[in-house]
Parts: structure tokens; sequence; C-alpha cells
């Protein structure tokens, strides 16, 4: 059986990444996130995983835009 095993990405990229969905990458750190997506296929798909998974999981995690409350009386 051939597994297909997919690479951790290094601690530096996985804090880059972090702090991007975080809204923390400082500017020096956003600079060097910048470089590694543009040089490293595998870095800008694991971003690119990383922001998909985040805005998903805050959508059920969002209040209801509008909440309404009623009581008989």
């Amino acid at each position: 059986m051939s597994a297909i095993r997919k690479e951790m990405p290094d601690d530096e990229l996985v804090r880059l990444v972090a702090a991007l969905c975080d809204e923390c990458l400082s500017e020096s750190d956003r600079r060097k996130l910048e470089a590694r997506l543009r040089e490293d296929p595998d870095a800008l798909r694991y971003c690119a995983e990383r922001i998909r998974f985040e805005s998903e999981l805050a959508e059920p995690m969002s209040p209801p835009r509008k909440l309404e409350w009623s009581e008989p009386r």
C-alpha cells in the first residue's frame, strides 16, 4: 500500500501563517511570509489551506446577524 504523506511545514511557516490568521503579523514577518509564498508552492498551498480552515471555523462561531426574541404574554 502506497500512501502519499504530506510533510509538515516548518515551525517558522506555521508561526507566520498563524500570525497572519490572528491578524497580528508584524511588518518584518509579513515580508518573510510574502517571500516564502512567492518562492515555495507548498508554503502557498499550506497558507491557503489554513486561511480556508480558519474561515470555515469562524463562520459557525460567529453570532447570528440578527437575534430576535419573542415571549408570549
